[in-house]
């Protein structure tokens, strides 16, 4: 299942948000959105699920134009995880999994055996079966994102959007996140995260976008957009970008702490 985004932009009024935006993520990639606040990554994913359907260009699915899609059929494609979620009642796990089978049983239509049975396997597959009668409220900030993966996994829907999904958790939750995250797109699902870190990106993801000012100003494989130039100009800090582990991993650090060798003083 493949996502394609072409030439499209996207104004509030008379202010320009997105520029003439076109990529492509292909079944089993691991897409990161990179780039600082207000380079326009959350009106990208919310042109892309239709809350904001008054852009210009395509959103097309496996060659498809969402926009003739009906509301239920898009979900049927694209899924959508938050970077968190806080409902008024106290449901329990397995009842917030529940909610992504909407598209199936409709609104207001009842669960049925086949919409659990669904929702418990995708708690098993994501590894957080054994929390299913705990109230979402009491867990953690990690397991909560968790749950919302696997609400995304029983709406069975090909294409899954993180929205900055390591927001506000702990470094050990990010890591849990992002190890699933990763292990579903070499399932086979397509992944598109957005994010403000630059080390995660280079580590988890097949291919870096990087948007600015609602352009992309550079787009291709991790070690190849992950630079000292690029970083330096997306975000306008004078940073350097260093390889560790033979270029296993990279970071990003303040050039004041960088010697002209490229070591850390």
């Amino acid at each position: 299942m493949s996502i394609e985004v072409k030439n499209l932009s996207f104004s509030y009024g008379k202010k320009q948000i997105l520029h003439d935006i076109s990529f492509r993520a292909e079944k089993g990639e691991f897409l990161s959105v990179l780039g600082p606040n207000g380079a326009g990554k959350s009106t990208l994913f919310r042109c892309i699920l239709g809350l904001l359907p008054d852009y210009s260009g395509e959103v097309l699915i496996n060659g498809h134009d969402i926009k003739n899609f009906s509301a239920r059929e898009a979900s049927r494609q694209i899924a959508y995880i938050p970077q968190n979620s806080t409902p008024t009642f106290h449901y329990s796990v397995l009842d917030i999994v529940l909610m992504g089978r909407t598209n199936r049983a409709g609104t207001f239509g009842n669960p049925g055996k086949e919409d659990e049975q669904a929702s418990l396997a995708a708690l098993e597959k994501i590894g957080i079966g054994a929390l299913k009668n705990r109230s979402f409220h009491k867990l953690s900030g990690g397991e909560q994102q968790l749950v919302l993966i696997a609400r995304a996994l029983a709406q069975d829907a090909p294409v899954l959007l993180l929205d900055e999904p390591t927001a506000s958790l702990d470094y050990g939750n990010q890591i849990l996140v992002l190890e699933q995250a990763k292990k579903l797109s070499a399932e086979g699902y397509t992944v598109i995260q957005t994010t403000h870190h630059p080390e995660q990106s280079y580590l988890y993801s097949d291919r870096i976008l990087a948007l600015q000012n609602g352009r992309i100003i550079a787009d291709g494989k991790p070690c190849e957009v992950l630079t000292t130039e690029l970083m330096k100009e997306l975000y306008h800090a004078q940073v350097g970008v260093v390889s560790l582990f033979d270029d296993a991993a990279r970071v990003c650090i303040p050039a004041e702490f960088i010697d002209q060798k490229g070591n850390r003083q």
